[in-house]
């Protein structure tokens, strides 16, 4: 073998490591697929939904409160005849 040809070899053998590393790099970085996606977009809404449902049952609460201590504060307010 020539010098010439152990150079194109050893160009060929960088050129398939190159590609083979390449396609390793995309393969592992791609995206998850469509039903991942969407499995993961539901649980997520499933939470949202129940944050909401939290916090309107905390505002209903708390809008209870207030109107308890608004009254009993007039009744205090009042001087009593």
């Amino acid at each position: 073998m020539t010098e010439n040809s152990l150079g194109n070899i050893f160009g060929y053998v960088i050129c398939l490591v190159s590609t083979v590393a390449i396609a390793i790099y995309l393969i592992r970085s791609r995206p998850a697929s469509s039903s991942e996606t969407d499995l993961a977009l539901e649980q997520i809404a499933a939470d949202v939904q129940s944050i909401k449902r939290m916090i309107a049952d905390q505002r209903g609460l708390l809008n209870d409160t207030h109107k308890q201590i608004r009254a009993v504060s007039k009744g205090l307010g009042k001087p009593s005849s």
